[in-house]
């Protein structure tokens, strides 16, 4: 569970999050700063958890309509809506590749502003990691 929660709510290396906070933050804007994800075959088996956005904007939506919500929705939300990495088979194996370069990337978050992004520790930065700091 926490690392389906992890690969939904830390981008996956290209895509980095918006976190907002107290002022900043309303719900359109929280529901819309996660990524859906492709688990491949376990899509069915954990009644399609990767369609999360449509999850958290329309929470009401039955599990099983998920995937057609998120197919009307997707002209409507626009550029807003961050399209998943497809698994190219069955099993889901990409995704432990965008879960690693999250932990290679993602370290903190700034103590102040009202909108933050992930940032990387430059001591714990690896093959140009550091790149995402003070971004």
């Amino acid at each position: 569970f926490a690392f389906v929660t992890y690969l939904h709510y830390h981008g996956d290396g290209e895509e980095r999050l918006p976190r907002y906070r107290e002022k900043e933050w309303n719900y359109l804007q929280g529901a819309l700063s996660i990524l859906d994800q492709d688990y491949g075959v376990f899509n069915n088996m954990h009644h399609d958890i990767g369609t999360h956005v449509l999850h958290h904007l329309f929470p009401q939506i039955p599990h099983y309509h998920l995937i057609e919500a998120t197919k009307a929705a997707k002209p409507i939300l626009g550029k807003y809506y961050k399209e998943p990495k497809k698994s190219t088979g069955p099993f889901p194996f990409h995704v432990i590749g965008i879960f690693l370069e999250g932990l290679r990337i993602n370290h903190f978050v700034s103590d102040s502003g009202g909108i933050v992004y992930y940032e990387t520790d430059p001591y714990l930065a690896i093959d140009g990691a550091s790149k995402y700091s003070s971004m």
